[in-house]
């Protein structure tokens, strides 16, 4: 195996393949990701206009908190590419 040292040229094309996927994948998730922040919200919203005298308040607390942590890996995923 030989080892060989990259020129300037291909850690420039390098980087820029690695910028280009990092873009794609944030466009692909932006939606759900925007999505996701829209729905926490609006159940906050829920659960601040009825309160505990909701029939499903705490149905409504459990989805929100899948919800953020759907959202909070979804965005460690694209924080590591």
């Amino acid at each position: 195996m030989t080892d060989r040292l990259f020129s300037e040229i291909e850690l420039e094309e390098e980087s820029n393949k690695l910028d280009l996927t990092k873009e794609q994948a944030m466009a692909k998730y932006k939606p759900e990701l925007d999505s996701m922040n829209n729905l926490i919200k609006s159940l906050d919203q829920y659960q601040l206009k009825f309160g505990t005298e909701s029939n499903v308040y705490y149905e409504v607390l459990e989805l929100k908190a899948k919800l953020i942590k759907n959202k909070e890996a979804l965005e460690q995923f694209l924080g590591d590419i």
